[in-house]
């Protein structure tokens, strides 16, 4: 019953309108505590059509990202995503890599943008999941573009991180687990 974008979210500005605040600077980004976004390395020519925008996790939950009639997935819709695509209800809210192919239904089949092996890819869903790595919030700065998809849900932990989902190129699994939310990873959203 869920209907998921077919890419990344790639706003630059709430639905209202107003700017999100685009942040370059590694510094600024690390000490941030409100919504921002960038581009992979920060170079939108390149990365921006293909892998969408990155959003720390301070605007993975503000209810105003995704346009009218989508949210951000919360765990829950995350959850219950992984569950359809064969994860058994046991599994789907451990830590780690769960599952047995989840993930690999959900990434793009083949090497165009995925480094080999791209394990178990068969975009059974139309998902399309690409690598469009991630903003790492401390001094290594951006990592992961043709290895890993890394994806915010809209859910805070109890250490008040964020929940987040990632697939990568030598899994056919989905690993569940919380990140702080000042790294920076793509959003899918999904309809009301």
């Amino acid at each position: 019953d869920q209907w998921w974008m077919a890419e990344n979210l790639k706003t630059t500005a709430f639905k209202d309108g107003t700017p999100i605040t685009k942040i370059t600077d590694q510094t600024e980004w690390e000490g941030l505590n409100s919504e921002a976004y960038c581009w992979y390395t920060n170079d939108e020519a390149t990365y921006g059509s293909k892998y969408g925008a990155i959003y720390n996790g301070f605007a993975a939950k503000s209810s105003q990202l995704c346009p009218e009639g989508w949210h951000v997935p919360s765990d829950d819709d995350w959850m219950t995503l992984e569950e359809f695509l064969g994860m058994s209800s046991a599994e789907v809210s451990g830590i780690g890599y769960r599952g047995t192919d989840e993930g690999g239904k959900l990434k793009e089949a083949g090497n165009q943008h995925w480094a080999e092996p791209n394990e178990g890819a068969t975009n059974e869903y139309g998902f399309t999941a690409l690598p469009g790595g991630n903003r790492v919030e401390d001094s290594r700065s951006f990592e992961g573009e043709g290895l890993t998809g890394w994806f915010w849900t809209s859910t805070y932990s109890i250490s008040n991180e964020t929940y987040r989902r990632l697939v990568r190129e030598t899994e056919a699994r989905i690993s569940r687990s919380i990140s702080p939310n000042q790294r920076g990873m793509s959003i899918r959203c999904i309809k009301d």
